[in-house]
């Protein structure tokens, strides 16, 4: 059997479930324009959310009116996706499972969809996956990454402190070379790509706190100095704020 990467990724986020949350962009509402043609009247679609996290994704379908189906191998990050979309959204859905393993009945889904998550996803296990919940005649994934657009020096100061405190951040495979060659094989290199900017007014505690909730960033004491000490090159801790700019980059295809 194929690992399933997204069961591997589920104890990163248990303990910083609650700021991941709080310390991540959000998706720009270009994405969900992109798929306008395949989803109207939304009321009647069913979107499935692979590798949900805190429903960030989510609520961009959960506003066009889609009943939605949240998957996460992390029961504390499905928790904190309840606690934020249940009551204001009936029509969302939460249910613990992988990629490879969603839990969804047959045939029911009209649209997969997952946001920062897909470089966990065994391509094999998960296609399979894939095909067994979208209906027969839907095909259709997408897939998404906010990706720092180092062209910008304060963008390029935050790529600098992860390499410098991250011994694995490379290894985990999201930079762009590393997604496309991974989106690549599991569309079979059919698929649409769109790049949409995304900016967002940060100050010194949201990128800290961004900074926390990284899997790929280590917790030890030594490491929050460093971070802490870091940050102010890029912004000082008196409240001021600045921009941070965001690729967010979206790949669509059918399987």
């Amino acid at each position: 059997m194929s690992l399933d990467k997204s069961k591997t990724a589920e104890n990163r986020f248990n303990v910083e479930s609650a700021s991941y949350h709080t310390y991540r962009p959000n998706y720009p509402k270009e994405i969900t324009e992109k798929l306008e043609n395949y989803l109207e009247p939304y009321q009647n679609h069913c979107v499935a959310d692979i590798g949900c996290g805190t429903g960030l994704l989510s609520l961009n379908f959960l506003n066009l009116g889609c009943s939605v189906i949240g998957v996460d191998p992390n029961e504390k990050m499905l928790k904190v996706a309840e606690e934020n979309l249940k009551l204001r959204y009936p029509n969302f859905t939460s249910i613990l499972g992988g990629s490879g393993s969603t839990n969804i009945k047959n045939n029911t889904v009209d649209l997969i969809v997952s946001g920062q998550a897909f470089h966990w996803f065994d391509n094999q296990s998960t296609k399979k996956e894939f095909k067994r919940i979208l209906k027969p005649e839907k095909r259709k994934v997408m897939l998404t990454w906010n990706l720092r657009d180092n062209d910008f020096e304060e963008m390029k100061a935050l790529e600098n402190i992860i390499q410098d405190i991250s011994v694995e951040y490379k290894s985990i495979g999201i930079d762009i070379d590393s997604i496309t060659e991974k989106v690549s094989d599991f569309f079979d290199k059919h698929y649409e790509l769109s790049v949409y900017p995304n900016k967002q007014i940060v100050n010194y505690d949201w990128i800290l706190g961004f900074l926390k909730s990284a899997s790929y960033i280590p917790k030890d004491s030594d490491t929050l100095k460093k971070l802490e000490k870091e940050i102010t090159k890029i912004v000082p801790r008196n409240g001021s704020e600045i921009t941070f700019n965001w690729k967010t980059n979206v790949f669509i295809g059918n399987i």
